[in-house]
């Protein structure tokens, strides 16, 4: 058995793989299928299936189902499961990692430490199970507590690049998960295969939890993402790759107000000082330029060097590029592998082909490497005269551009004049240099390092950049924060009910008690009486009740009364309080026409209905809005209840007429057609 089919044995994979996960991965046979090669040598490695119109319906439905359950999931039980994936993670380490080689091209130690950032972000993450803190804040009113806590947001949809098949996914779906949401991951269609085997192992661990449908899986084209990307249901979206489509994601989020996390370019400069250890920078000039071929998104594209030390140590960088082996990533002693495409060879030679039109001149390397296999080539060293176009757009290559700097601030001014902001670092041993470049006043980037290269994030740290890198955060420390919904309560265990700011409360105690401004009111219009309907308080409506000069029937800004107020907010013993105060007018209608009798059947309280239409001065044919009577309302409606209360009075007009000319049994009729549930039983109950 040759290795690559042993390969797929251990990770359950075969020639044609199934590209979503529900029940079971139901439907596995669908015609569509995306291809999966091998970047080394060219040989198609196996087909995964493409999830259509069906699938995606069917895996979001799951992952809602899944969602409800989990999101009342204690946090540090959820952190049992993610526990657990790491441990299956550790358990096909060296397979995955290889996987991760065969199908996208970086060396075999990177492949396997791609699976470790997913271990160890699972690591992170169970820690994290029991450190999803709120806060408690002091209040302004006394006997009150203010707390902040966060909730789960709902289903995560995970949207991830050729380049960390996995990982990227890894640092989404443990924090999510525990966090108490539900995944979908939508892979590049580049890599597949790894999607497909991660996935299985999650959503074992899953099942083992009982707990089917919180890892979804949908490979497929663009449209896939697109789809994610305008679902409502799908309640934050993380989307890595490029900045063209990461703006387009970003607009049609945002077009449904949703959230999302952007993590796109990265144009990642190492500016190396006369003050710098030339030894360290060398090396990391070298890993952060050359390594997984240029694919990172934190790859070191432009070496920005102080021109005192720029030939002494650009020699030593040539002599150290001819020294990298390039071949087969699986292969021992191997540091650079192929690209991961035809297309992505043919962007590199361009973008080398526009550096030299733009003055830039080749020190070294380049050239495709057709001998070793289809989308090898040399890396590159351009020497810039200045930061033109190309420098500052990203090639996804391992293509360097070295540009000189005589000052520290023109190496500032070069570093921030990019659009993208994702990574940046100083070799330096002076203290100021590197105090400014990690300061406000200097770089620009989400991550700002001194004496360690662009590369090589650890998990801890959040993860992202600024600009046109999006300015989303991802990882470590409290990116958490983005996959939860954050919410402020205020707890009030006295018996008052003051306002912040000392606002309307306030006001109503002193009018409450005081006879002469009884009737004063606020900006609202209410007064001393609306309030205390509004905030249910028996006492200071049976105090207002009693006083000779209250004005049962005043009316606020928009014409409703006190018994209005009542009414709207179910507070039935208040309506009957009211209702035995003399000089009640109980058919006084709002600015819209409505008593306080249409606003209980708006609101569709029965039994308010029944207590109003008791009181013997209630006009229960009395039109609203448009000629509408009560009966009308209910009609609309059809709402039984109301409707038997409402025929049941002895002065009900079954015949009026509304504006349009219907009566309440001909509305019915009209919207027959429109509400299908409509019972027969209702035509009765109006009849004339």
């Amino acid at each position: 058995m040759d290795k690559k089919r042993l390969l797929f044995e251990k990770l359950r994979l075969s020639d044609i793989n199934c590209g979503y996960s529900y029940q079971a991965e139901a439907k596995g046979n669908n015609e569509l299928r995306i291809k999966s090669y091998n970047p080394t040598d060219g040989t198609l490695l196996a087909e995964v299936t493409s999830a259509g119109d069906h699938e995606y319906k069917q895996v979001c439905a799951n992952a809602h189902r899944a969602f409800m359950k989990w999101r009342d999931t204690p946090a540090p039980v959820r952190g049992q499961l993610i526990r657990d994936l790491g441990n299956i993670l550790r358990e096909y380490r060296e397979p995955l990692g290889e996987l991760i080689s065969l199908e996208m091209g970086k060396i075999r130690s990177e492949g396997i430490g791609e699976v470790q950032e997913m271990i160890d972000i699972c690591d992170f993450a169970v820690g994290l199970s029991r450190q999803l803190y709120g806060l408690t804040i002091a209040s302004e009113r006394p006997a009150h507590r203010m707390a902040e806590q966060y909730h789960p947001l709902g289903t995560v949809g995970v949207i991830t690049a050729f380049n960390f098949p996995t990982a990227v996914w890894a640092w989404n779906a443990a924090i999510a998960v525990v966090c108490g949401n539900s995944v979908i991951w939508k892979p590049s269609e580049l890599t597949p295969l790894c999607a497909v085997a991660v996935n299985r192992l999650a959503a074992d661990i899953a099942n083992r939890h009982n707990i089917d449908g919180l890892f979804g899986l949908l490979c497929g084209t663009g449209n896939i993402g697109q789809k994610l990307a305008e679902d409502p249901n799908v309640s934050l979206i993380s989307f890595t790759g490029s900045v063209s489509t990461g703006k387009k994601v970003a607009v049609t989020v945002s077009e449904r107000l949703g959230k999302m996390i952007l993590e796109l370019g990265g144009n990642n400069a190492l500016i190396v000082s006369d003050k710098a250890d030339l030894d360290l920078a060398l090396k990391a000039t070298v890993f952060g330029s050359v390594g997984t071929a240029g694919q990172r998104c934190t790859t070191t594209r432009r070496l920005i060097i102080q021109r005192s030390v720029s030939e002494a140590f650009t020699q030593r960088l040539l002599k150290a590029y001819r020294s990298v082996r390039i071949g087969n990533p699986l292969q021992e002693g191997i540091l650079m592998g192929p690209l991961v495409n035809r297309q992505a060879l043919d962007n590199m030679q361009k973008a080398i082909k526009i550096a030299l039109e733009q003055g830039g001149t080749l020190l070294f390397g380049g050239n495709p490497l057709p001998d070793i296999g289809p989308y090898f080539a040399e890396p590159a060293i351009i020497k810039m005269p200045a930061q033109t176009d190309i420098v500052k757009s990203e090639t996804f290559a391992p293509i360097l551009y070295v540009i000189e700097f005589d000052t520290f601030e023109q190496a500032l001014h070069l570093h921030n004049e990019v659009r993208q902001g994702l990574s940046g670092a100083l070799f330096t041993r002076d203290l100021q240099e590197a105090e400014l470049f990690t300061s406000s006043c200097g770089a620009d980037t989400g991550i700002a390092n001194i004496n360690i290269g662009t590369s090589g994030a650890e998990i801890g740290g959040a993860f992202g950049g600024e600009k046109e890198t999006g300015g989303g955060r991802e990882a470590g420390s409290d990116a958490w924060k983005a996959y939860m919904r954050r919410q402020t309560n205020t707890i009030n265990r006295s018996g008052d009910l003051p306002l912040a700011q000392g606002g309307k409360m306030d006001v109503v105690m002193t009018l409450a008690s005081n006879p002469d401004e009884i009737n004063v009111s606020d900006s609202y219009g209410w007064t001393s009486l609306h309030w205390a309907v509004e905030s249910d308080k028996p006492d200071m409506l049976n105090t207002l009740l009693k006083a000779n000069d209250i004005k049962l029937n005043i009316q606020d800004k928009q014409g409703r009364t006190p018994l209005h107020r009542a009414v709207s907010v179910n507070n039935i013993e208040a309506v009957r309080r009211i209702m035995e105060a003399p000089d009640l007018q109980i058919n006084k209608q709002d600015h819209d026409g409505y008593a306080a009798l249409h606003w209980a059947i708006l609101k569709r309280l029965p039994k308010m209905v029944k207590l109003i239409t008791e009181y013997h001065e209630t006009d229960v044919n009395l039109k609203a809005k448009n000629d509408w009577t009560p009966l009308h309302l209910a009609a609309d409606q059809g709402n039984t209840e109301i409707i038997a209360v409402l025929v049941g009075h002895a002065k009900i007009k079954k015949n009026i007429k509304n504006k349009d000319g219907l009566t309440p049994l001909e509305l019915y009729q009209k919207k027959k057609e429109e509400i299908k549930s409509y019972k027969s039983e209702w035509v009765t109950l109006m009849e004339p």
